[in-house]
């Protein structure tokens, strides 16, 4: 009986994989490929940050809802619904001719991954066991990261040799291929019958605000993830601005998710078994943010490479952990609408980054802006140790 439970879990846990690895990297085809592609109909600094805001936003405050809806519907149906909605918007860009048309497009992106994310991640939980959950989220997220490495590079070279629209094309197609094949690939998933998932948002969301681990790790998210944004959005016209082509720039992004890949696969595994959960996890964010503040005043190809790497390897401790954290602090029932506020601090503290410092950057510079990013990760990380310490007497 525990082979036959060991191999059906294996079995979902690598759909989860495939179908989060195939969805990212189609998706993270045109993260270095947007700015660029504003930049080339007129838009400025500030109104490249407002595009990547809008689908942000949109994905911060429907991941939510989302999470709640999957735990009384079930995940299946919302990722799938997600997948379309993404495909949606990259063919809409296609015929996008000014930052407005782009911003408006991108709020349906943020609404498709706002159901696709954190679904997905509910739904490897739900399948993990026997299973450790660590090394379910260390096998899914390798499998995401790595997504994210070639996703990037792999675009930064077709928008070079293609052009920057048929990268979209391209990435609105895959996704319809994936959407159809979820429907086999994926389990059903049924609701929740635990009343505490059925109570709303409301009743949730008091539930957990009243769990200090799962709120210090919240405000990390949202910090860690303010850095991050300023990285996504701002670096391809940093280093465009420095002489570095769209695959240089993908390569960059690429360097960045690789070493945050192969960095997951240990601590996956180390997860539950470090000593210090909560040291090792704010330390990670403060290496993120050792990698992050010297971007702005790097000019070579060479040297943003080795920010990336320092970033992917901060990224790879501090979130993978952060992960494994949410998911065991929290009641089963309500893990959909946990990671759905894990989800919604991801995408918002990344709007905020965005939509704010697009007009700092104009007037202070890229360098004021990664280094003002990298102060606001160190803040939260400092501020998860002291509030998420107090929960368990002060126990790192």
């Amino acid at each position: 009986m525990q082979k036959g439970q060991e191999h059906r879990s294996g079995r979902l846990l690598l759909a989860c994989c495939l179908v989060g690895g195939l969805g990212f990297f189609s998706s993270y085809l045109r993260l270095p490929i947007m700015p660029l592609l504003a930049a080339s109909v007129g838009g400025s600094p500030a109104q490249v940050g407002l595009i990547n805001a809008a689908f942000m936003l949109s994905a911060g405050l429907l991941s939510i809802p989302g999470g709640l809806l999957s735990d009384r519907f079930g995940r299946k149906r919302l990722i799938r619904g997600g997948l379309l909605l993404i495909a949606g918007s990259s063919l809409l860009i296609t015929v996008c001719r000014n930052p407005l048309q782009m911003a408006l497009v991108y709020l349906l992106f943020g609404t498709g991954l706002a159901s696709f994310a954190p679904n997905l991640m509910s739904l490897v939980a739900d399948v993990a066991a026997p299973r450790p959950l660590s090394q379910a989220y260390g096998l899914y997220t390798t499998a995401v990261y790595a997504a994210m490495a070639t996703g990037p590079a792999v675009g930064g070279l077709l928008g070079k040799l293609l052009g920057l629209r048929p990268v979209f094309l391209l990435s609105g197609l895959l996704l319809l291929g994936l959407f159809g094949a979820t429907g086999y690939l994926l389990p059903p998933s049924p609701a929740s019958a635990d009343p505490s998932a059925l109570g709303g948002i409301r009743a949730g969301c008091a539930r957990l605000a009243g769990n200090r681990r799962f709120v210090a790790c919240l405000t990390l998210t949202l910090g860690a993830c303010f850095g991050l944004g300023l990285f996504l959005t701002f670096l391809p016209l940093h280093a465009r601005q420095q002489g570095l082509d769209s695959r240089q720039i993908g390569l960059v992004f690429g360097s960045q998710a690789l070493v945050n890949t192969l960095a997951r696969i240990p601590f996956g595994y180390l997860g539950r078994s470090l000593r210090r959960p909560l040291l090792w996890t704010a330390g990670g964010i403060l290496l993120f943010a050792v990698g992050l503040a010297p971007l702005g005043r790097m000019n070579s190809f060479a040297a943003m490479l080795a920010g990336g790497c320092t970033l992917g390897a901060g990224m790879a401790i501090g979130f993978t952990l952060l992960g494994v954290l949410i998911a065991e602090s929290v009641p089963g029932a309500l893990r959909g609408l946990a990671m759905g506020m894990y989800n919604a601090c991801i995408f918002l503290g990344m709007m905020l980054s965005a939509a704010s410092m697009g007009m700092i950057v104009q007037r202070f510079g890229y360098d004021f802006g990664f280094i003002f990013g990298a102060l606001v990760a160190v803040a939260s990380a400092l501020f998860f140790l002291y509030w998420g310490r107090a929960e368990d007497g002060g126990r790192s």
